[in-house]
């Protein structure tokens, strides 16, 4: 209960971090920009791989089908993840997320929020696990929050623990010793099931 004390709550958008701004979905729609067939001597810009929600797992990136688009040098810094950006979905899987672990730089389509803590007290990993909590207890799927969608303003004002930075590191050792056990557990319970209905057949 002592440890407890030294918890503090406070809104995500508060805690030195600092939010993707969303202002390209008006002008690429406006225009309707072609990503699948771009055209080189008629866009602006850098044209660059970026990924979108399809390619944004929990904990993981599938990248073996990135799109590219073209991106101003005056966006860059709002539509670029580096190493250690936690990644959440707006859509599709709301709050799906999973940490940029990548020695470069990826673009980002406006789909896709950017979390980038400016803190050494902030643990990013702590804080992918406890949006894992908010989606496994229903907190944040487009329903528990009012909204179909986790929109920027819906993360700002996310109310959040903000415990001292070793119990951060504790939690998080913790998690990675054991969802792994679980992962394994749930696989071994699944083939058990699937040999109990298969079963005598199979014999």
């Amino acid at each position: 209960v002592n440890e407890l004390k030294e918890w503090a709550l406070g809104f995500l958008g508060e805690l030195d971090v600092k939010m993707k701004e969303k202002e390209l979905q008006a002008r690429y729609e406006a225009e309707k920009i072609d990503i699948s067939l771009p055209a080189a001597e008629e866009k602006e810009g850098n044209l660059l791989p970026y990924i979108t929600t399809s390619n944004l797992y929990w904990d993981c990136f599938k990248l073996d089908d990135l799109k590219q688009m073209y991106f101003l040098d005056s966006e860059l810094e709002k539509c670029t993840a580096k190493k250690g950006d936690l990644l959440v979905c707006e859509g599709g899987d709301v709050g799906r997320s999973a940490i940029w672990d990548k020695d470069y730089n990826i673009c980002l389509q406006n789909h896709i929020h950017k979390l980038r803590p400016y803190s050494a007290e902030i643990k990013v990993r702590f804080y992918f696990y406890y949006l894992m909590l908010l989606k496994l207890t229903g907190e944040v799927n487009g329903k528990g929050i009012g909204l179909k969608g986790l929109s920027a303003n819906a993360l700002n004002t996310m109310l959040i623990p903000l415990p001292p930075i070793e119990e951060q590191q504790r939690i998080v050792e913790k998690l990675n010793q054991i969802l792994p056990l679980i992962d394994e557990y749930g696989k071994e319970e699944d083939e058990l099931i699937a040999l109990c209905q298969n079963f005598p057949e199979e014999m």
